[in-house]
């Protein structure tokens, strides 16, 4: 199950249309690529993603449906570089580095 080459995230984002997709769909499609994980695991880590505003779920009865949350996705390198450039950093550039 545990694959630290892959990430499980961009995997996931990757199936995703902007239509959605539902836990079946998704579970299915891990299996295929070699992620075996039980469905309520998956459900958790969803919900997860969900709760962390990268994805956005959708109750359609007796499914939920998840789709990726429109905008660029902020990482903490993007974070930093935003930071460094309010702070005039850019001058400084070791200073940012430190």
């Amino acid at each position: 199950m545990f694959h630290p080459d892959r990430d499980l995230k961009q995997i996931i984002l990757s199936m995703l249309s902007e239509d959605g997709r539902s836990i079946s769909y998704l579970s299915r499609e891990l299996k295929k690529q070699g992620f075996d994980m039980h469905r309520l695991t998956l459900t958790g880590y969803l919900r997860a993603l969900s709760d962390m505003n990268v994805l956005k779920e959708k109750e359609v009865p007796p499914a939920k449906i998840y789709t990726p949350v429109k905008g660029k996705e902020r990482d903490i390198y993007l974070k930093v570089a935003e930071q460094s450039k309010i702070l005039a950093l850019d001058k400084y550039p070791e200073l940012t580095l430190y």
